[in-house]
């Protein structure tokens, strides 16, 4: 199959979706697929990532080139180029917003059908921390419509489901998690997290992600500094862009010792850091499918976990997480509590993580993206 996968948002942009769409399509290749990812020719960008697909950069970069649909004529000249050669079977665009815009100019302008993989901020509405595009009505609209146009969604997660149900047939969605390398961490970069932080007895809590208000890192860190009153030798780690804020939130809970805040860190280094911690803590308001909670199962850690969209998607209360209220600090507290002060109850959770996080093999995931795909091609067969 001759794969067209479109990302408004790649890498070297680093979040859960640009490392999912990279994922997929070495995944498809793999597979003996052909795969082009079209993504934007962003101005000052690095070195390429390694890659084993072809990468196709197109596009002006000036505020508002995107939106206002001046680069979907350089878009159709980079896909023409190698279409004319060897047609596309499908586009597979990630997030209904603009990306789907684009693709569905493709497929007016080259009859190639269309696949969108919502990804949560572009169906998910959560009113109280700001987050999701729908909340625009404008952009409500061009999501709806554009959902609406394509030929099938890719739904990642039960709570990402629900909202799609609300705007398109439920026969146009298939239900596909993101997927992860099960391996979890990779040794061979040797520890670093310990020695970083010091305290080489201590039980490590670790949270990942971009401090912004959805993640709820706040109510996170009051929940660890009002759980080390019962648990003193406990440290608590974030890895993740703008961290300044909780960085003085724990200097007036009086806690600044025991946080510390990494900053940003290369893929490598967070997958190697979930293998030096204890317990992966994630307070979030609202997720799609966080990929950083599935790879902390891959390196085998147990989870404390509020219970918001997304976050009880990808866990099991009771057996790989406990789950508190989302906001609630006090019963996140006691999660921690409870998960720090039984190392047996530690191993036991992780082992059930490792075992559940089979179901996200990407051998499995890329399988059931293919069955899609074939769906809605000529001659396609439904997906199991």
């Amino acid at each position: 199959m001759n794969i067209a996968l479109l990302a408004l948002n790649f890498l070297p942009a680093r979040g859960g979706m640009e490392f999912v769409v990279h994922d997929l399509a070495e995944n498809l290749h793999d597979l003996g697929h052909d795969v082009t990812v079209f993504a934007p020719n962003w101005k000052n960008l690095p070195p390429e990532h390694d890659h084993r697909y072809r990468l196709v950069r197109f596009g002006r970069n000036f505020r508002g080139a995107f939106r206002l649909g001046f680069n979907k004529w350089p878009l159709k000249r980079a896909f023409a180029q190698f279409h004319r050669d060897k047609p596309f079977d499908v586009i597979n665009s990630h997030s209904a917003h603009l990306s789907t815009s684009y693709a569905l100019a493709l497929k007016r302008k080259f009859d190639v059908p269309v696949v969108v993989t919502c990804h949560g901020h572009d169906i998910q509405r959560d009113p109280a921390t700001g987050y999701g595009l729908r909340l625009n009505p404008k952009d409500d609209r061009l999501i709806r419509r554009n959902l609406e146009s394509a030929d099938l969604a890719v739904s990642i997660s039960g709570s990402v489901y629900e909202d799609l149900v609300d705007v398109i047939p439920a026969d146009k969605i298939v239900s596909i998690p993101n997927g992860i390398e099960v391996e979890g961490g990779d040794s061979s970069q040797g520890p670093w997290l310990r020695e970083s932080v010091g305290g080489d007895q201590d039980i490590i809590v670790i949270s990942v992600g971009r401090n912004v208000p959805k993640k709820s890192f706040d109510v996170g860190l009051s929940a660890f500094g009002a759980s080390l009153a019962e648990v003193p030798n406990m440290r608590y780690v974030h890895i993740g862009r703008d961290s300044e804020p909780l960085e003085s939130l724990a200097v007036e809970l009086g806690i600044s010792d025991r946080f510390h805040a990494l900053g940003e860190q290369p893929r490598d280094r967070v997958l190697q850091a979930y293998t030096e911690a204890d317990i992966f803590f994630s307070p979030a308001a609202v997720e799609a499918f966080p990929i950083v909670t599935l790879e902390a199962m891959a390196a085998g850690l147990p989870s404390v976990v509020s219970d918001g969209p997304g976050n009880r998607d990808a866990v099991v209360d009771g057996q790989t997480a406990i789950v508190a209220p989302v906001g609630d600090f006090n019963l996140l507290a006691e999660g921690l509590i409870d998960m720090a002060s039984d190392e047996h109850r530690r191993r036991d959770f992780g082992q059930h993580a490792l075992r559940a996080i089979r179901r996200y093999a990407w051998p499995r995931v890329v399988d059931e993206y293919v069955q899609a795909f074939a769906r809605v091609t000529d001659g396609g067969t439904d997906v199991a």
